[in-house]
């Protein structure tokens, strides 16, 4: 009976790795910071862009699809970018908050705010 039960952890263990790492956005009167799993940390502050940009981009992986929330932050000089897949990195709902917060502080510094969805 327990090798059964080792095995199953086992697998989901591989099929599923990352979901039960801690994800992490936060957002100051200082800057942005996201955490994912298996990635750095993505830093922003306020006074490093003009603009945020938030546009849907579908890659193709073989025969699966894959959606990912494209998070640019653009300035004259550079453009820093983050990419999220929901579900994967943060449930869709935890997107919908983070994203009305994040329109909130971009009019209270004054950035626009664009979204291509």
């Amino acid at each position: 009976m327990w090798g059964f039960e080792i095995v199953v952890i086992l697998l989901i263990s591989c099929i599923l790795p990352g979901f039960l790492k801690i994800r992490q956005f936060s957002i100051s009167n200082e800057g942005i910071r996201i955490n994912k799993p298996f990635q750095l940390g993505f830093n922003i502050k306020w006074n490093d862009f003009n603009k945020i940009e938030k546009r849907e981009e579908k890659i193709m992986a073989g025969r699966v699809r894959r959606i990912f929330l494209a998070v640019r932050f653009l300035s004259n000089e550079e453009t820093s970018e983050i990419k999220i897949e929901p579900c994967r990195d943060f449930r869709k709902e935890s997107i919908e908050k983070i994203t009305k917060i994040l329109i909130k502080f971009a009019d209270k510094f004054n950035k626009p705010y664009l979204e291509e969805l």
